[in-house]
């Protein structure tokens, strides 16, 4: 079986996904870890402080455009989906289905690994990075500084955040390590923007919706013309009402199954069964 990564979810969640055959991403300044993309960025201009301490006058400018650059960056949404690459986990049954009412769903990551082929700098599926990203960070800081020799200190400031938007959102406070997060990161304008889509996978332009009294933008993510590959299992949660013959009748009216020769069932082609986790 090709590698797995599940996304947690609601009944609700789960039952529009399979019936639209989309999945949301949304804005990820509105996520649960306020430093998201900050974390990295400010891992780097630090970096860069503590190379430039020695010239006042540098020192200064950098800071200046650095700040002006994130404020300007604000204009740039970041959108995000987040799966996780451990199978039936209770913490994430707790955190982000329904306190194990909901479900998870294993999505092929290497059809997800497509993505990074669409656009560099609109569109990236990877792994997050918690402990150590030191070779990760090391990278943006060394081209930042090879920069110097042919672009003033204030212009490398300015553009940092722009020009390494796709690589900040995926670096995240260890505290967060348990989740062994892999993550589809979208950046674009707010309007009628269009984003690059592939002949698989679709994107919408940037919608919005409520959520805990918020207006969160967010961006649809369209798989109908893969639907019968990219879903490889289904757990459902410890505490879940849903039942695997419910599942099965559901993928088969949402078309999941058609056109396959052989008889499909709780195995084949999606592996669906009820979590092991002893949690009530």
């Amino acid at each position: 079986m090709n590698e797995v990564v599940y996304h947690y979810c609601s009944v609700e969640t789960f039952f529009n996904i399979v019936k639209n055959s989309s999945i949301w991403l949304s804005d990820i300044a509105k996520s649960n870890d306020y430093q998201e993309c900050v974390r990295c960025r400010e891992i780097v201009n630090n970096e860069i402080e503590e190379y430039l301490r020695d010239d006042v006058e540098a020192l200064k400018v950098w800071r200046t455009w650095y700040e002006e650059g994130a404020y300007s960056y604000s204009s740039t949404k970041t959108f995000c989906v987040c799966f996780s690459g451990s199978k039936d986990k209770l913490s994430q049954w707790r955190g982000y289905a329904q306190d194990g009412k909901g479900v998870a769903i294993g999505f092929d990551k290497e059809l997800l690994e497509e993505l990074n082929q669409i656009s560099e700098f609109h569109i990236a599926f990877g792994k997050v990075l918690y402990d150590n990203p030191e070779e990760y960070v090391q990278g943006i800081i060394a081209d930042n500084i090879k920069k110097f020799e042919y672009k003033s200190v204030g212009h490398v400031a300015l553009e940092l955040s722009e020009n390494y938007r796709m690589q900040f959102p995926f670096v995240k406070n260890p505290g967060f390590k348990e989740e062994n997060e892999w993550r589809v990161v979208v950046c674009s304008g707010i309007g009628h923007y269009n984003i690059p889509s592939s002949d698989n996978i679709l994107f919408s332009k940037v919608k919005y919706r409520t959520a805990n009294n918020k207006l969160v933008p967010y961006i649809e993510m369209n798989f109908e013309k893969v639907k019968q590959n990219i879903i490889k299992e289904i757990f459902i949660g410890p505490k879940s009402e849903v039942e695997v013959e419910d599942v099965i009748n559901l993928l088969s009216y949402y078309g999941y199954y058609d056109g396959i020769e052989e008889e499909y069932n709780s195995h084949t082609p999606v592996d669906i069964q009820k979590s092991y986790t002893t949690y009530r």
